[in-house]
């Protein structure tokens, strides 16, 4: 009697991580599971239904959910195949990049204070007004400033292939919170994180 394959749904962004997660799927299916995951192709359309229908019908055909948070994770269809797994309770696992977990630490330093509750004004401005996507860029913004002297507004656009108005915008959140100042002429000048920010980093450096 041949055995069963376990079914493993592979949850994921691709964007600008295409070739890791093709691996990935391939290894899974080396070793003998049968690998649900949109992008190869293995989650199909459900006649009538939507596509985001049709791939939390996999969560619930699955037999173990596999999700990887990765910087471009946004509130779209990955998030909606988490919160499903999660709802119904599916037998699951969690990869998460490094820049999430380092983002997640970072932040908690601004949203919470020095008695442990919550700041709801960063709160508010970082959880509702930004998508989870942009709360990842603004903690690249701050990495790549610090490690890159001299940063202007071109250098950001080049890094992170946006528009010059959402990298504005992204600035203008962080200077809003005293985490990045703007030092020198209008033409000529740079970012830089600010006192408070670099305090922040010494302390968790040395935690």
């Amino acid at each position: 009697m041949t055995k069963k394959k376990l079914k493993i749904m592979v949850s994921s962004t691709v964007y600008h991580f295409k070739t890791e997660i093709e691996q990935l799927c391939s290894t899974l299916h080396g070793y003998g599971y049968l690998v649900l995951n949109s992008h190869i192709g293995t989650v199909y359309n459900i006649p009538g239904k939507s596509p985001l229908e049709s791939c939390l019908a996999a969560v619930e055909e699955c037999d173990f959910f596999f999700g990887i948070i990765l910087p471009f994770y946004g509130s779209g269809i990955t998030h909606t195949e988490i919160q499903k797994a999660i709802i119904i309770n599916k037998p699951r696992g969690f990869l998460v990049h490094h820049d999430v977990a380092f983002a997640r630490q970072l932040l908690h330093k601004f949203m919470v204070d020095s008695k442990g509750k919550r700041n709801e004004v960063v709160n508010e401005v970082i959880n509702d007004a930004a998508t989870n996507m942009i709360k990842l860029r603004l903690i690249e913004i701050l990495r790549f400033i610090n490690a890159n002297k001299g940063t202007k507004v071109s250098d950001l656009i080049t890094r992170f292939n946006v528009s010059e108005r959402t990298i504005r915008d992204n600035i203008k959140i962080l200077i809003d919170f005293n985490l990045v100042n703007y030092i020198g002429s209008k033409k000529a000048g740079a970012y830089e994180l600010s006192n408070k920010m670099q305090d922040k980093l010494r302390d968790k450096l040395h935690n």
